[in-house]
């Protein structure tokens, strides 16, 4: 009795040690400086027809816009700094607006007419210049923001993709973006 006890034990620690490397073999490693804070401002992993994690510096820019028809749109650009490897820009627009984006959940929408600063809802897209891919463009998703000041916009995004040859992909992570001025 002893014995398949101790068999037991040793068998159930051993699948504990196995199950916990497969589960943090999944959790994506964000480098950290000495003072322990994430040196990255984003990290976003990408799945579906391109599986890749992007890791990098983020800005913003506000402006307000008015369309030769005099409605006024509140933008909001989200752009990574470095665009060596990828160009991946996200844009908020609120119709007829004279507030600044604030804190909350922006639904994509595909119902844009005009040019791409006029529409009510978020954009975006992702061009992986080191593929052979064209650039693919959202679909549906959210861009959620959870601070926002005048120095720096946190949030995190949920986002699909597909390109024009119906290839998808999923985006999601979190994001620390400073402002571009």
């Amino acid at each position: 009795m002893t014995i398949n006890y101790s068999k037991t034990r040793v068998l159930n620690l051993l699948g504990c040690i196995i199950a916990m490397g497969l589960f943090t073999s999944y959790v994506p490693f964000v480098e950290r400086s000495s003072d322990n804070t994430i040196d990255n401002n984003f990290f976003l992993q990408i799945s579906g027809n391109y599986n890749k994690v992007i890791k990098g510096e983020m800005c913003f820019e506000s402006s307000y816009e008015t369309t030769n028809r005099g409605v006024t749109f509140s933008t909001l650009r989200l752009e990574l700094e470095d665009t060596k490897n990828n160009k991946f820009s996200l844009l908020i627009s609120k119709e007829n607006s004279l507030e600044p984006i604030s804190l909350g959940t922006y639904r994509i929408t595909n119902e844009r007419t005009g040019s791409m600063n006029y529409f009510d809802g978020a954009f975006g897209y992702l061009n992986v210049l080191a593929s052979d891919e064209l650039p693919f463009y959202t679909e549906n998703g959210k861009i959620v923001i959870t601070k926002i000041n005048g120095k720096v916009i946190e949030g995190f995004i949920k986002l699909s993709l597909e390109n024009f040859n119906q290839k998808k992909i999923n985006i999601s992570g979190n994001f620390i973006a400073s402002n571009l001025n």
